[in-house]
């Protein structure tokens, strides 16, 4: 038989193993054969089998963690920038179809994308017709009402009469095209990004304003330099300048500033601000001069289509910035913020 005893019966270290194997004599056990073992001897083999095993089960439960955690990265991961990509667009959001993988979850994500860009394009068209419609019919009940007097008037009135149409018809002309640059940057989803620098952007369209000089305030060393897309930015700051001088005062100077600002994440922002001398914007306007086709009386009586400010937010939603515009402290004119993140 075989068991297993303590050699000191209060500490369990002394203990041994017991192997007894009978004698025989005939029919008859004559004898018994024991064999007495240490256990301390087979410890060492048992505590190396112990680790082996603890190893294995470790290395084993390792694997199983790490291939269910990519497994679920490979899963949720799809998941999460695909929800995200929705609530970026409930709220608004200029925002790109987000890198999907060729499974269940892209081809759902591709399908989103298809359902909202048909959706976007129907109520756009909608909103552009009814938008125009609401528009043109100033400028055209001026026209026609030119065109039917023309044959009753004077010689002399008739020309203030050819005056107005000339005007009304300039007029649509602007306020069409203005649409169609909006329409296209609208539709845009990203831009091809160059490295542009703002104050050499700038300094070119200052030349095509009349009638202002311009004092520029450009910080030394400072890197004015985004990255984007220089047509648009250009158009962008031209309709910036064009709008400051509409409402400056008659050959006062337009202020402009290029400088970094430090944001509490740590980076560092690149803004350009543009001052004018005039009238400030009244308080119930605030809100509403990027809308399309809101516009404030120009101090002049000229006639504006109301698209240049939307086409500059629109432009600097692209570059990932913002725009604003506010009243000076001092009550005497306005400032315009361009603010590129991370330029």
């Amino acid at each position: 038989g075989a068991r297993s005893s303590r050699m000191v019966e209060s500490d369990p270290q002394t203990g041994a193993l017991y192997v007894a194997a009978p004698i025989r004599y005939g029919d008859r056990i004559v004898a018994s054969l024991t064999v007495v073992k240490p256990k301390d001897s087979v410890t060492p083999f048992i505590d190396l089998a112990r680790r082996r095993s603890l190893i294995a089960a470790l290395v084993t439960a390792g694997a199983i963690f790490l291939f269910g955690g990519l497994i679920f990265l490979w899963v949720s991961l799809p998941v999460q920038r695909l929800s995200q990509y929705v609530s970026d667009l409930r709220a608004g959001k200029r925002a790109d179809l987000p890198a999907l993988g060729n499974g269940e979850i892209g081809r759902l994500g591709q399908a989103l994308d298809d359902l909202r860009k048909q959706l976007e394009g129907k109520n756009y068209v909608e909103r552009y017709i009814q938008t125009l419609n609401h528009e043109i019919k100033s400028p055209l009940t001026a026209l026609r009402g030119s065109v039917e007097l023309l044959e009753t008037v004077s010689a002399d009135r008739r020309h203030t009469l050819v005056a107005n149409i000339q005007s009304q018809t300039t007029r649509i002309h602007n306020m069409i095209e203005r649409m169609l640059d909006l329409s296209t940057v609208e539709n845009q989803n990203r831009v091809q990004r160059v490295e542009v620098n703002l104050a050499t952007l700038l300094s070119e369209q200052q030349q095509t304003i009349q009638g202002h000089s311009f004092d520029n305030q450009i910080g030394t060393g400072e890197s004015s330099i985004v990255r984007g897309d220089s047509f648009l930015l250009g158009r962008a700051i031209s309709n910036l300048l064009r709008n400051a001088a509409d409402f400056a005062s008659p050959g006062s100077t337009i202020r402009c500033s290029i400088r970094r600002e430090a944001t509490p994440a740590g980076s560092t922002d690149l803004i350009l601000e543009v001052e004018n001398d005039g009238p400030v914007i009244p308080d119930y306007a605030l809100d509403r001069v990027f809308d399309r086709f809101y516009s404030l009386p120009r101090p002049r009586g000229e006639k504006s289509t109301g698209l240049g400010l939307p086409f500059v937010r629109e432009v600097m939603d692209l570059h990932s910035g913002t725009a604003s515009l506010v009243n000076r402290s001092d009550g005497r004119g306005v400032i315009a913020t361009l603010r590129f993140s991370d330029p």
